[in-house]
Order: C-alpha cells, then sequence, then structure tokens
C-alpha cells in the first residue's frame, strides 16, 4: 500500500474530510495542526523528515491560515511571506511526489491574492503539481454552498478529492527542480524530552510531551547563532511565553500569546540565540508583544479587564523551531516555470453541486411521506 505524508492545518486534521479519503488507498501519515501555517508545515516536514523521506506523496495545504494570521492576528505580511518561501524551499529537496492544493478564500482582497499569488509563485518556480480548489470553486459561483464558514471546504468535496488523489499516486510526478533549493538549516529543539519533568497531554488525536515553564529556560549551547523562528505549545488556559536576552546594559524581551489549544505559534520577530536567551512563563498583566491565530483577545488575557482570581497558565511548550542565521531564501534563476495542474482530482463542481440539492429535496420529501403515513396509522388506531 502506498504511503502519503499530510501537511496541513484543521482541513487536513476534520473528520471525514481530506485525510479520510487520503487514507482510502493509502497509509496516512498525519502532521496536520489546526489553526497553523506553512511555517508549522515546515516544522514538521525538518520534525519527522525521517519519516517523510520515505513516503510515496507528500500532500499539503496551508494558504488559508497563512491569510488568517496576517488577517485575524495582525501578524505582519512580509514575514508570513518569506516563511511561505522557506516551506517551499525546504520541501523541493524532498526526493518524492508533492502535490498542494490551495484552498479557498472566501474573501478577493489585496491581501488574499498577495498570499495565494506567493504560493502559486512558488509551485510553478519547483514544478510541484497542484490544485486550485480556489480558483475552481470561485469560477464555478458557488462558493456559498462549498465553503459555509470562514475557511473549511465541504467535507464530502474534500473527502473525495482525497481520495483521488490516493487512487491516483502514482500518476503524480516527482518535481524536476530540486537543484533550485538553498541551504536553510533548521533545527527543532524538542523541549518536552529534554526535561525529567515533562507531562504527555492527549486527546483522541493529537498526544505530546510538554514542559511547563515555571522557571527560566536556556537553550543549549549548539543552539547558539539560530534564530527562534516559532514554538509549538499547549497550556491548559490562555497564557504567554517570554522570550528575553538578557545583556549588561539593556534586556531585550519578546511576549508571545498562547491559547489553550495544541497550535504551532509563528515568530515575527528575529530572536537570536546565545547564552544570554532563555524563555519563561510570563504571569505579568502586560500586553503580549504579540498575538496569534486563536490568541488574539486581549480580555482573555486578563489585561484590560484585570481579574484577580484569575491567575494566568503557564506555558507548557513541546518544540521549538529554528532556523540559522544570515541564510536566506530566494530563487535562482530558471529557463522556465512549470505548470502542472491536477485539477482533474476535483469533481464537476456544477454537476455535485445539483445531485447535492436533489438528494436533499428527496430525503425531505421522504420524511414528510413517512410523517405523514405514521399520523395517519396514529389515527387510525386511537379513532378506532
Amino acid at each position: 500500500m502506498p504511503k502519503i505524508a499530510l501537511l496541513g492545518g484543521s482541513n487536513s486534521v476534520l473528520k471525514d474530510g481530506l485525510k479520510a479519503g487520503l487514507s482510502k488507498n493509502a497509509e496516512l501519515y498525519n502532521y496536520a495542526l489546526g489553526a497553523s501555517t506553512s511555517l508549522q508545515n515546515l516544522h514538521e516536514l525538518i520534525k519527522n523528515i525521517e519519516v517523510i523521506s520515505n513516503v510515496d506523496c507528500i500532500v499539503t495545504e496551508s494558504n488559508v491560515n497563512d491569510f488568517h494570521l496576517v488577517w485575524m492576528a495582525n501578524f505582519p505580511i512580509d514575514i508570513v511571506l518569506s516563511n511561505i518561501d522557506k516551506y517551499y524551499d525546504e520541501l523541493s529537496k524532498c526526493d518524492t511526489r508533492i502535490i498542494v492544493i490551495l484552498l479557498p478564500l472566501v474573501t478577493r482582497c489585496n491581501l488574499a491574492k498577495e498570499i495565494n499569488n506567493k504560493h502559486k509563485e512558488n509551485i510553478l518556480r519547483y514544478g510541484f503539481p497542484y490544485i486550485d480548489l480556489d480558483k475552481l470553486i470561485y469560477k464555478s459561483g458557488l462558493l456559498d454552498f462549498y465553503v459555509r464558514d470562514n475557511g473549511h471546504p465541504n467535507r464530502f468535496l474534500m473527502n473525495y478529492i482525497g481520495s483521488n488523489v490516493s487512487a491516483n499516486i502514482f500518476d503524480i510526478p516527482f518535481s524536476e527542480s530540486r537543484n533550485l533549493a538553498t541551504d536553510m538549516e533548521y533545527y527543532v529543539f524538542d523541549v518536552g524530552n529534554n526535561f525529567d519533568e515533562f507531562q504527555v497531554k492527549k486527546n483522541s488525536i493529537f498526544s505530546r510531551s510538554v514542559h511547563e515553564l515555571n522557571y527560566e529556560v536556556l537553550f543549549p549551547s549548539e543552539l547558539y547563532g539560530y534564530d527562534i523562528l516559532g514554538v509549538e505549545a499547549w497550556s491548559d488556559g490562555y497564557s504567554k511565553l517570554k522570550v528575553e536576552t538578557k545583556e549588561k546594559e539593556d534586556s531585550k524581551s519578546y511576549i508571545k500569546a498562547y491559547n489553550n489549544e495544541l497550535q504551532f505559534h509563528d515568530f515575527s520577530r528575529c530572536i537570536e540565540v546565545t547564552e544570554l536567551t532563555h524563555f519563561m512563563s510570563d504571569l505579568s498583566k502586560d500586553k503580549p508583544s504579540e498575538f496569534s491565530l486563536n490568541a488574539y483577545l486581549v480580555n482573555s488575557f486578563y489585561i484590560e479587564d484585570s481579574k484577580p482570581k484569575n491567575k494566568p497558565y503557564a506555558v507548557k511548550v513541546s518544540s521549538v523551531l529554528l532556523g540559522k542565521r544570515n541564510a536566506k531564501v530566494g530563487f535562482q534563476e530558471q529557463s522556465k516555470l512549470v505548470d502542472k495542474d491536477y485539477s482533474q482530482f476535483v469533481p464537476d463542481l456544477k454537476l455535485l453541486h445539483d445531485f447535492s440539492i436533489e438528494s436533499r429535496y428527496k430525503k425531505t420529501r421522504l420524511k414528510k411521506i413517512i410523517k405523514a403515513k405514521l399520523r395517519f396509522i396514529y389515527l387510525k388506531y386511537f379513532i378506532n
């Protein structure tokens, strides 16, 4: 049975959706995490490279959460665009089949176009096969039918696409542009497994070893010179992570907002790890330097409306993604762009819509007939 690695956000986690379709004809390794961006995909790619390097195909999506991070959490757009480049650069080093799914965004603002264009630019540059579901759904005029919330397409449709991908894995070509990759160096610092005091948190889907930051934690010396790109955590409630570099004359600190979900949080500030750099929970009422997806409501951190009885939670960190300083991702010269549109994996959207409406009508009509029949039997029984 072929093997597939899935990298993405909540659309790759939802039950009966994309992951269920991919699992029909393949063994699935799902590294997706809700409310996480391209940088989370990079984080999982680095952390699980031994497994991912041996799969037959990588399926990836992240454009929706890349957009939401800027739109909802006011994250700097230039950092998100740079992280998208970093992800595709590292993805292109994988010697396997790769297919990218561009999911539909519910807006056509300039920000949405900028995010999608950056993804498309990388897809064409590296010659990755892709499915532009955003374009197909808008072209069909059925956005309200297929996307009924802020970023999750119809599960049946995603299941259908996943099933088609897994059934036709070996028809997907390899990327022809792996020689374009630059020499970025990354490291995942597994915090949960580097301390004696750790806790295993789990639910029906995820499991992580986490370390509760009740005191200052220093980075190991082998990480000096790396930049902190993001931190994955799973706290018990809304919390704040503080990264600080203590210098003789001045201390530089950065406070990041966290929530009670297992989530990877991107950092926008360039923080170089030195022997003076440490991280800890911030239990003060100070406003965070920066918010995150699902962690952007000020009142949740008892800052504007202080509630003394509700002490902020300590952050429970699982891992940290770091990148080598002064290494830039940039495209090298290439003679031509390669367009590998695999929209044939998407069903006829108009036909599927009409079938759904007809099926729903028949179910409603059948319920009415059954209800009328039961009412007739009920009345007949009591009359007699």
